[in-house]
């Protein structure tokens, strides 16, 4: 927890408001759920529904579940860092 406070103070570091997503990631949970399609979080779906914005400038995604969002990384052409 260390290192990642270090990383999120850094200066070039900028945070992110994600709430404009919320509402769309829960939804996206719920749908999912009822579909019995493979379960993601709802901070994973979050996540999604910011990489699906086009008007969010994304230079690649650090993960170490690249399987739960390389479909919707490759539709923008954003790179995984992966382990």
């Amino acid at each position: 927890m260390l290192i990642l406070e270090k990383i999120i103070k850094a200066p070039n570091i900028t945070l992110f408001d994600d709430s404009q997503y919320r509402k769309a990631a829960l939804e996206r949970t719920f749908i999912n759920i009822k579909l019995n399609k493979s379960f993601q979080s709802l901070v994973d779906n979050v996540i999604r529904e910011i990489i699906s914005d086009v008007n969010v400038e994304i230079d690649y995604l650090v993960t170490f579940n690249e399987k739960d969002f390389s479909d919707v990384c490759s539709k923008r052409y954003i790179p995984i860092l992966g382990n």
